[in-house]
């Protein structure tokens, strides 16, 4: 009988054997099937990742670009006089100018906000998105003296205006 029993024995580590064989080898057929689906997978997450980041990146740049036009609504006519005296010198430096722009502003009266001209002596005493609206919304009416420090570039002639007004060439 012992004999019997060892051969029993024998036979059922036999079997947890190749029960636990079989169990692995079904994981290294799953862990294949998967490993011959992952290149194809990533392509395809790398083209839908790409295509997510492009999304996300033209919406936030329609919301900052929204934002940006936002500080304009309600600015409109922005005009620049020169009004120094003849005696003048020739540079933008040594000029006056007296800007006027039409802005949204609250009454009181009306009970609302309407449009109404403001005055300021000099570009440095202009809100900045006034001045942002003169760059761009109407460069053409920037002095000519002052589009001289750079042409074609507002931007860059009003701040090289600023920047030689900062260090006193005026």
């Amino acid at each position: 009988m012992q004999l019997n029993h060892r051969k029993h024995s024998h036979m059922n580590n036999n079997l947890a054997d190749l029960a636990r064989e079989l169990e692995e080898a079904r994981r290294d057929a799953e862990r294949l099937r998967r490993l011959q689906a992952a290149e194809a997978r990533a392509e395809e997450l790398a083209a839908r990742y790409a295509d997510a980041k492009a999304a996300e990146e033209a919406e936030t740049a329609r919301r900052a670009a929204a934002e940006h036009e936002a500080q304009f609504v309600g600015i409109t006519e922005v005009r620049v006089a020169d009004t120094s005296k003849p005696a003048a010198g020739d540079g933008p430096l040594g000029r006056r100018f007296t800007i006027t722009y039409v802005r949204e502003t609250y009454d009181m009266k009306a009970d609302k906000s309407v449009p109404k001209q403001h005055e300021v002596h000099g570009f440095a005493a202009l809100p900045k998105e006034v001045l942002l609206y003169l760059i761009e919304k109407q460069p053409q009416n920037i002095p000519a003296a002052i589009m001289a420090l750079s042409p074609d570039n507002p931007r860059e002639a009003i701040e090289r205006y600023f920047i030689a007004r900062r260090r006193g060439h005026c």
